[in-house]
């Protein structure tokens, strides 16, 4: 799933060191990690930060105001969270908990990205948020489907995974 998201992110002829460093890094790591889960989901995060969409996950994503401990909405079009009042009519917007979104800051977060991202897990009630978020981002951004996404997910629904 790295690999392709890798691929279908690049364009062919462009080096990018730093999303090859981070690829290798996180396919390194998957080895080691008790759950890949947190590993997967940070590399998602940090491929579209490094590609120039880093999602504003800190404030409103259209006002700037700081979020609160209220429910926010992640609308990839606006880039990141965004407060109930700042949704618009239509907007493709997922629902994110407070408990979701500090999940998400920690999978971003530059400080923890190397031995304390290998002892993160993502508690099972927030996976298929951080999940939806994350594949809402790459299917807008890269404007692709990733087909090891859903097999993932086939093999998950097998496990009885979330």
């Amino acid at each position: 799933y790295l690999c392709e998201l890798t691929d279908r992110a690049l364009p062919d002829a462009e080096p990018q060191p730093e999303v090859f460093e981070l690829l290798l890094w996180s396919l390194q790591a998957l080895i080691l990690a008790p759950d890949g889960a947190a590993l997967v989901h940070s590399y998602e995060l940090r491929l579209l930060a490094a590609l120039g969409y880093q999602p504003v996950l800190d404030r409103c994503a259209r006002t700037g105001h700081e979020l609160g401990g209220e429910v926010a909405w992640f609308s990839p079009a606006a880039g990141g969270l965004v407060q109930e009042s700042e949704r618009q009519p239509g907007e493709v917007a997922l629902e994110v908990s407070p408990k979701a979104v500090r999940a998400l800051r920690r999978l971003l977060d530059p400080v923890g990205y190397g031995v304390d991202l290998l002892q993160t897990t993502i508690p099972d009630d927030l996976l298929p948020v951080v999940r939806a978020v994350n594949l809402a981002q790459v299917r807008y951004y890269l404007e692709t489907e990733p087909k090891s996404a859903e097999f993932l997910a086939q093999l998950r629904a097998l496990e009885g995974r979330p």
